[in-house]
């Protein structure tokens, strides 16, 4: 029977962590949670515009789950956000070099909780991110620290658990240090994109930006749908559609390694180890927006698709990626796709040089992706800085008048491309206009003209906004201020023990802003619950007074400053 390529290497070694990752031993972190761990996400998954940065632990689908401190050190940085991470926490493991990072908690224990509490009330502030100092609290290994919850932006209850260096806080892949989570299932490969390189490369006798291959799975192996003949000629990269399964888990996760071979050769090779938080957006670069923007589907690439993209888990890249099919053979194409046991899929296909006329590709009104480039019209200007794009590429503009809007609509290349950095618009708002400018907003349009809301400064008379991709904007309004409910609150409310009350706030449009509220005409500490639209207070015996009537002074505002305010009286 023909020995494989995969069977080959599965004979060398089964599972390996290389390159960039220091010997740590494989108990050097104790597990944070002492339940079984099923993860619904793990590290460098692809997520929206970065990365995902640690794994992610199911609780079981409820909050409150102890959280214990993995190793010996201290408590480092505490940060309390409405969005991203919620309320996180930091330690540093200084006999280890590294950082462990816990997100979403739903709050810590009362040494911890009363420090970031003091923190709220000197800053006057919710959103708060603070460092402490070294050995300040102290933790063992074991030690209880906080507890699982659901806040900022998750999707549900559950631990975002990150593994840093300490030195330079990239982050590393916690499956590297040997937790206890089960793992027999092997990725799955669902598509093939052929993509020919522009100018010099063709597949098929077609100019198409790339080609897709339907990949089917029976008698254990990953192959082509219909076993197709593929005639390719010139300068040829390869992309792939795969996910990894975990055990006890339908949740979609992110690969280890991608390997392609050509004629056994390796080509490229990828290792998520380690990605440097200044790398995490070059996501960007590694998935195929096209094909993504269309369908939903992401393919990565396995050549260097983006000239601007500096990733670092890019272990292998031989001729950029591409394979050169002008040699009139026939090659024998293999992935092999594998997750952190060293579970692997593998696909094999052949591709036939045979000579096709490449069209050419004419690149004289391309702009230079390392250049900044502007554009200045008397409605608008685009300022987009150096290493602005990801490749060289065209930038075309158009305007066109709409009533419904404040400016006409502009279209910048509506193709959706994404920056690799934040470009400024400035839009100057049509003259004719009754409604005041700091009522307005830049926004973004969908195919349909729908808008959503960007932040907008207000400068010398004209609107500006970073926006981090090519698309189509206008100014829109928001002259409506949000809608206030009150929970367990109202005018003249007795209360006889500690309670809990506040106030549901939305927004129809801008979103709420910030809020403040006092009591006695002293900053209170309400907590934001944005999943809920919950703005809440706890009765705090240690600040207010017992056995009188107090004022509670609450106020919320959105973007464009339209507030709601509240005022009342209760007893306690």
């Amino acid at each position: 029977m023909r020995q494989t390529l995969l069977t080959t290497l599965l004979s060398v070694s089964l599972f390996c962590f290389g390159g960039n990752i220091k010997d740590y031993k494989a108990d050097s972190l104790a597990a944070p949670l002492h339940i079984p761990l099923v993860l619904s996400g793990n590290f460098a998954e692809l997520r929206t515009n970065h990365f995902h940065a640690g794994i992610d632990i199911k609780t079981q689908g409820v909050e409150g789950i102890p959280v214990y401190a993995p190793a010996d050190g201290y408590i480092s940085r505490i940060k309390i956000s409405t969005s991203g991470y919620g309320h996180a926490l930091y330690i540093d493991h200084p006999q280890l070099g590294l950082t462990t990072v816990y997100g979403h908690l739903s709050g810590y224990i009362p040494k911890i909780d009363s420090l970031a509490k003091a923190k709220h009330y000197q800053l006057e502030k919710y959103n708060i991110d603070f460092y402490i100092e070294k050995d300040a609290i102290k933790v063992k290994k074991g030690d209880l620290i906080a507890y699982t919850g659901n806040t900022g932006s998750s999707g549900g209850p559950h631990l975002h658990f990150e593994i840093r260096d300490s030195e330079t806080q990239d982050p590393i892949n916690p499956l590297y240090f040997g937790f206890d989570i089960k793992d027999t299932t092997r990725p799955s490969i669902n598509g093939l994109r052929i993509y020919p390189h522009p100018g010099d490369g063709v597949v098929d006798y077609k100019l198409e930006d790339s080609k897709f291959y339907p990949v089917v799975f029976y008698s254990g192996k990953y192959h082509l749908k219909g076993n197709p003949q593929i005639n390719a000629w010139g300068k040829i990269g390869f992309g792939v559609n795969t996910i990894d399964y975990l055990d006890g888990s339908w949740n979609k996760c992110g690969i280890y390694t991608i390997e392609l071979y050509d004629n056994k050769e390796l080509i490229f090779k990828q290792e998520m180890n380690r990605i440097p938080y200044s790398e995490m957006h070059y996501i960007n670069a590694h998935i195929d927006q096209e094909t993504y923007r269309k369908s939903h589907v992401k393919y990565q690439y396995a050549f260097q698709a983006k000239p601007n993209n500096p990733l670092s888990v890019y272990k292998t890249m031989r001729h950029d990626g591409l394979i050169d099919f002008s040699d009139s053979i026939t090659h024998e194409i293999t992935y092999l796709i594998k997750d952190t046991y060293g579970n692997t899929s593998e696909l094999v296909f052949t591709v036939n040089s045979k000579k096709q006329d490449i069209p050419p590709i004419n690149r004289n009104n391309y702009l230079k992706w390392k250049e900044p480039h502007q554009i200045i019209t008397e409605q608008f200007e685009l300022n987009i800085p150096k290493n602005g794009f990801y490749e060289d590429q065209t930038l075309n503009y158009s305007m066109t008048p709409d009533s419904a809007f404040y400016a006409p609509i502009i279209n910048l290349d509506n193709h959706h491309k994404l920056l690799n950095k934040k470009a400024e618009l400035i839009i100057r708002p049509d003259s004719t206009c009754s409604i005041p400018i700091e009522k307005m907003i830049i926004c973004e349009l969908d195919d349909n003209n729908q808008p959503s809301f960007i932040p907008t400064k207000i400068k010398n008379d004209v609107l500006t906004a970073k926006v981090s991709s090519l698309g189509t904007f206008s100014i829109t309004c928001d002259t409506i201020a949000p809608t206030l409910e009150r929970y367990n609150i109202y005018n003249g409310k007795k209360f006889n023990s500690i309670a809990t009350f506040g106030f549901k706030v939305k927004d129809d449009f801008s979103g709420l802003w910030d809020y403040t509220a006092t009591i006695d005409g002293k900053w209170a500490l309400f907590y934001y619950e944005s999943k809920k639209n919950y703005i809440y207070y706890t009765i705090d015996p240690t600040r207010l007074e017992k056995g009188k009537n107090h004022q509670l002074h609450f106020e919320a505002w959105d973007a464009t400053n339209n507030k709601i305010n509240q005022n009342l009286e209760f007893y306690w």
